[in-house]
């Protein structure tokens, strides 16, 4: 019991600490536009960056449905495999940023912004 009364203060000081931070870093953060060059490379590979991370998380939240459901189906234990998860989120993520990168630089070089 007498390391529960250490332990109490700390913990809420934490705690505390870390919601102040979240309320006021908000209020203090820039944001800034990057300069991207003109070069066709440069845009594409940004084009890429920014879709792979977009669609990450959702290609990971699938992943991990369509694991639940299989593991469900075919009695797997040991449910969630988050390597084959990962694996089926980065190769989802990479290839729709692929696709879609594809798709932007061929729009910019013809002038058509729809």
């Amino acid at each position: 019991m007498v390391g529960h009364a250490i332990i109490d203060p700390i913990m809420k000081a934490v705690i505390l600490s870390l919601i102040l931070v979240l309320l006021i870093t908000p209020g203090l953060a820039q944001t800034m536009e990057a300069v991207v060059p003109s070069n066709g490379l440069a845009k594409s590979l940004q084009e890429t960056d920014i879709t792979f991370w977009q669609t990450f998380p959702y290609a990971t939240i699938w992943g991990y449905f369509i694991d639940a459901g299989t593991s469900n189906i075919f009695s797997l234990a040991g449910a969630p495999h988050w390597g084959p998860i990962l694996g089926f989120s980065v190769g989802v993520a990479a290839v729709n940023a692929v696709l879609h990168t594809q798709k932007v630089m061929k729009h910019e070089g013809t002038g058509d912004n729809h």
